[in-house]
């Protein structure tokens, strides 16, 4: 169950840095009526684009610490 945790949060990090990374549209290109422009949206996302994650993994077996070793590696080549 902890692992299966630790393994939804991961994941949940790395859809969240990967839905930031999409491409931008230019301000107000086609944008609906009540979308911000990009001028006054872009600050907000600037603030809160980086995600962090600091759980106690002590309580991890030896092979669920290895399985999130390679979810890190994997999430920094996603990130480059």
């Amino acid at each position: 169950m902890k692992s299966t945790l630790v393994l939804l949060l991961i994941s949940s990090m790395f859809v969240c840095a990967l839905a930031q990374t999409a491409p931008r549209r230019s301000s107000g290109a086609n944008m609906p009526a009540g979308y911000w422009p990009l001028e006054k949206s872009q600050p907000l996302v600037d603030k809160t684009q980086t995600v962090s994650l600091a759980p106690d993994l002590s309580h991890l077996t030896a092979g669920e610490r290895a399985a999130i070793e390679k979810l890190l590696e994997v999430g920094k080549i996603f990130q480059s």
